[in-house]
């Protein structure tokens, strides 16, 4: 706390508070860029399981439409 005192009598309270804020932002900005990745990670994951259901799904169909033609004839 002295440390924190001395370096506001010594270089003032604009410049010690213009270094505190910007060690705030830069400290909520490398948060938020790695909450940003882990979504980014979570997504693409939901987005590949999504796309194999999706085709498992197409196949099926396809298969039952083959069935249905195949009865039909």
């Amino acid at each position: 706390m002295s440390d924190l005192m001395t370096m506001i009598t010594t270089v003032g309270f604009p410049i010690v508070a213009a270094v505190g804020v910007g060690y705030f932002v830069k400290y909520i900005f490398d948060k938020y860029t790695n909450d940003i990745k882990e979504m980014q990670a979570a997504h693409r994951e939901e987005s590949k399981q999504f796309a194999d259901a999706l085709n498992n799904n197409t196949i099926v169909l396809q298969k039952l439409c083959d069935k249905l033609d195949k009865d039909g004839e």
